[in-house]
């Protein structure tokens, strides 16, 4: 379950009643919680309570058992299908191609999202804004670092033209410098996030809405 839930007209997405195991072992159980469209939500809660596995079943990662849950989006009931395709998963590790340039990889992931060239454009803005340059992009993905991976991989994602945007350890192998621009994004943009982050910036502590996931209870 999650707690501290409260509902506003605001609210984006509902979800209730959502039970998922791996095998015998139960990770969510009964859970209900709502994202709110118009401020981001950092979910919080101790290692293993299925803060990914959420993100994994929203995003479509994992298949979810028929009568599972059930869904809401914007006050209507809907299929979890429906909300899979509104959603971008910017999820930890980056799944980017290596042996591919950052150029090739924003191309290759253009024809895999069905986007168009004003896409490949944002995308490259937003990198040079993260401070990935022409060069940068131009190299093999294998020699990058981790932190050149995090800020290709992030804009490729939050480029595109979703609903809500599902963040798993996004902070993850940024500089000072890239974590204050993508706090800056998160916090100032109209776009909704859902955030899970093991040590979140205080900025993000302090200015998102905070949902507590608590553990299943044990059989």
């Amino acid at each position: 379950m999650v707690s501290n839930l409260e509902f506003h007209m605001s609210e984006l997405l509902i979800i209730q009643d959502l039970n998922f195991s791996y095998d015998d072992h139960v990770v969510l159980q009964n859970l209900n919680l709502s994202i709110d469209a118009d401020m981001p939500t950092l979910l919080c809660g101790d290692n293993g309570v299925g803060k990914t596995t959420i993100l994994n079943i929203l995003s479509g990662v994992i298949s979810l058992p028929e009568n599972h849950g059930k869904f809401f989006w914007s006050g209507k009931e809907v299929q979890l299908n429906e909300i899979q395709a509104r959603v971008a998963y910017i999820q930890s590790p980056p799944a980017l191609f290596a042996g591919l340039s950052g150029h090739e990889n924003i191309r290759l992931c253009a024809m895999l999202f069905n986007e168009c060239q004003r896409y490949r454009q944002a995308v490259r803005r937003m990198c040079r804004w993260f401070g990935l340059t022409r060069l940068d992009l131009d190299k093999d993905v294998a020699k990058y670092s981790q932190g050149m991976l995090q800020k290709l991989w992030i804009s490729i994602n939050l480029s595109q033209k979703k609903d809500l945007y599902l963040l798993d350890e996004p902070f993850n192998g940024l500089d000072s410098t890239s974590i204050s621009k993508l706090c800056e994004l998160i916090l100032s943009s109209p776009k909704t996030f859902l955030i899970v982050a093991h040590e979140p910036p205080q900025i993000v502590i302090d200015h998102c809405r905070k949902l507590f996931v608590i553990p299943a209870e044990k059989n």
